[in-house]
């Protein structure tokens, strides 16, 4: 979270072999211009945040994952 800037939230998918890190922020379709504007610079560098942070972690679990 330090590294990416925002609250993380952890999902864990119960009955799932997935599990889903998320970040929020509040918002509605139904918000003005202007709002909805914010929010999409909002998703923007969030998404930017996730490419920038996360592959050098997936990476490392990749490598130190036993291949069958």
């Amino acid at each position: 979270e330090n590294e990416f800037g925002n609250p993380l939230t952890w999902e864990r998918l119960d009955n799932r072999k997935i599990s889903r890190i998320a970040v929020y922020t509040d918002g509605s379709i139904l918000d003005d211009t202007a709002k909805l504007e914010e929010i999409k610079q909002w998703t923007i560098n969030n998404l930017l945040n996730f490419k920038r942070v996360f592959p050098k972690y997936i990476n490392e679990i990749l490598k130190n994952t036993v291949q069958p």
